[in-house]
């Protein structure tokens, strides 16, 4: 690993910034971190509101307004994958430079891979993962470990009586489990934490009469209007069980910051997509359903926080959402963090088939046209911090 070339390509895009504005703060606040990476979790009301003045999951959407920074999530999946998701999260790498169909939770050893837990670990933190299913399911039991997670909480350690909904254990039952953690020790918490009750398919028709929602969508057929509202019916509970846990956060006597996202859009956005949307570029047109949202929330006052007003609503993409989260709350960036948010401006969001420039038109990795020195650059800090690390594994 080449410190010296990462150094240089930091410095080259970070400007001589101190990116560390804040770090007095978060040097005294130490504030517990919560990222949830909520199953299929996406606001369908994009999507022209579904033809059906669907408004999409209300508290997520108004009744987070003291947040610090939200907006659209750039995945490198769709309708599966949620791994790839978590690779790019953790470690802060884009697919873009992994390849499709490949999924590095599979194919790799991450022993010396840089990855948030780690980072967070070396800072004082205790790191727990959260999963409420098998503990092989992606290889997670491996990968957490490699990863060097403190505990892995799951369905073979844990979760015995907790309650399901649709495709698992609730939402509720995840933050409960998160809840517990935080409150276990005066240390400084890192807690990532995969939900599942919102998995697919969307025709299990195992939802509650009561809490089934009934949608009408134009130009959809019978099937189709099931899939969406067996799916939207899950959102809903989800988008419950969000608030319920961002009520107790605030209520809680220490320091949290929360990240919450989806990983992914269900299978059935493509029935909306393709409708209210035509005529579109190809790349533009697919991009749209590669869109999750996010959203960075804190209970406690954020230092400097007024200085971020121009990202509220900012897009951004899975593998640079780290690196927003510990620059809000003044963490120290690794080098890699630094240099990503650096181009931020050149390439706001990238994916496995492309990304979008500053003008907001997406570019196909197909089209060797794509391949700026932005790119180019981006690929070569990717090297150094996941690709060169591989070398004896």
């Amino acid at each position: 690993f080449d410190g010296q070339k990462a150094t240089l390509i930091a410095q080259k895009y970070w400007g001589g910034c101190d990116y560390r504005i804040f770090n007095e703060q978060f040097a005294k606040e130490q504030p517990s971190i919560v990222i949830v990476m909520n199953e299929t979790f996406a606001d369908l009301s994009r999507l022209n509101e579904l033809g059906c003045g669907y408004t999409g999951p209300q508290f997520f959407k108004n009744g987070l307004d003291d947040a610090l920074m939200r907006g659209q999530l750039g995945m490198s999946v769709y309708g599966a994958g949620t791994c790839n998701s978590e690779f790019e999260c953790l470690t802060s790498n884009s697919l873009a430079f992994v390849g499709t169909g490949k999924y590095p939770y599979q194919m790799f050893n991450f022993d010396e891979v840089p990855n948030l837990a780690r980072q967070l670990s070396e800072l004082g933190y205790e790191t727990t993962a959260i999963h409420p299913n098998d503990q092989d399911n992606w290889n997670r039991r491996v990968i957490y470990g490699d990863m060097g997670f403190d505990m892995f909480y799951n369905t073979n350690n844990s979760f015995e009586e907790s309650p399901g909904f649709h495709a698992g254990m609730t939402d509720k039952s995840t933050y409960e489990k998160v809840l517990e953690v935080l409150q276990s020790s005066d240390e400084p918490q890192f807690v990532f934490d995969v939900t599942m009750q919102n998995h697919g398919g969307y025709t299990m028709n195992n939802i509650p009469a009561d809490r089934m929602l009934n949608y009408t969508f134009p130009v959809i057929d019978e099937d189709g209007t099931h899939q969406l509202n067996e799916y939207l019916s899950c959102i809903q509970a989800s988008d419950e069980d969000l608030e319920w846990f961002v009520g107790e956060l605030r209520e809680l006597d220490r320091p949290v910051v929360l990240a919450f996202f989806g990983d992914h859009h269900p299978h059935c956005s493509n029935l909306a997509n393709d409708l209210f949307f035509t005529g579109e570029d190809d790349l533009q047109h697919q991009a749209r359903v590669y869109q999750t949202d996010y959203v960075i929330w804190a209970n406690y006052d954020v230092a400097g926080t007024q200085d971020f007003v121009d990202e509220a609503g900012t897009d951004i993409s899975a593998s640079s959402l780290s690196a927003y989260l510990l620059e809000l709350i003044g963490a120290p960036l690794s080098e890699h963090q630094q240099a990503t948010l650096a181009a931020r401006e050149q390439v706001p969001q990238i994916d496995v088939f492309g990304y979008k420039g500053a003008n907001g038109t997406w570019y196909y990795f197909g089209d060797e046209s794509a391949y700026t020195d932005d790119i180019a650059t981006f690929a070569d800090i990717e090297y150094l911090n996941f690709g060169a690390r591989l070398k004896d594994s």
